[in-house]
């Protein structure tokens, strides 16, 4: 079995990327020139353009493209939830990393912690700590337990921090509330 040249193109490309963007680009190019529709290319170039050239417009129609060609490429369905995530799209997200969820081979514990940090952007640190935790019972690989334990130091001194605020929100409350009251019995008289 050999491959064909587009997939030739993009392996060279996944290669250099994001080393040599020069010869990525190029081998990126040849390879959407003999395929179109050829899922890995439209997916690394949704990716330079996410990453390298902070077009996000444009790589969500290339992780679109590739997604339409082929409704299983797992990569994107992450990367493309994660571009989603930034964008504060947390519905979208949800909705792919939801699909690449049923997809043999994605990585779950990548999906959890994605979910995670949905409901950490949202302030739902309880939930955020339940996929963080779910997260790392999914995972084997000892570099992502560690982004995992941060993102958890992370999520816990947020929630602390905003318990704390919604304590002292509470007496700034009742000192208004008490304030209010010795100005009403002061123009009572």
């Amino acid at each position: 079995m050999s491959l064909n040249l587009a997939e030739q193109y993009y392996l060279k490309a996944k290669d250099n990327y994001p080393y040599c963007m020069e010869e990525a680009m190029e081998q990126l190019n040849y390879a959407l020139a003999y395929d179109p529709e050829h899922a890995g290319s439209n997916y690394l170039m949704g990716m330079v353009y996410w990453e390298q050239m902070d077009d996000l417009v444009k790589a969500e129609q290339y992780f679109e493209l590739a997604l339409a060609s082929d409704p299983l490429h797992k990569d994107t369905y992450l990367s493309f939830a994660s571009m989603l995530i930034r964008m504060n799209r947390y519905k979208q997200a949800k909705a792919l990393l939801s699909v690449a969820a049923t997809i043999a081979g994605t990585c779950m514990a990548s999906v959890q912690r994605y979910q995670g940090i949905i409901y950490e952007r949202m302030r739902n640190y309880d939930a955020a700590l339940v996929k963080y935790n779910m997260a790392r019972l999914d995972t084997y690989n000892e570099d992502f337990m560690y982004t995992l334990d941060e993102d958890i130091k992370r999520t816990k001194a947020k929630q602390k921090l905003q318990a704390s605020l919604a304590g002292d929100h509470h007496t700034d409350f009742e000192n208004i509330k008490l304030k209010v009251a010795y100005v009403s019995t002061i123009g009572s008289f």
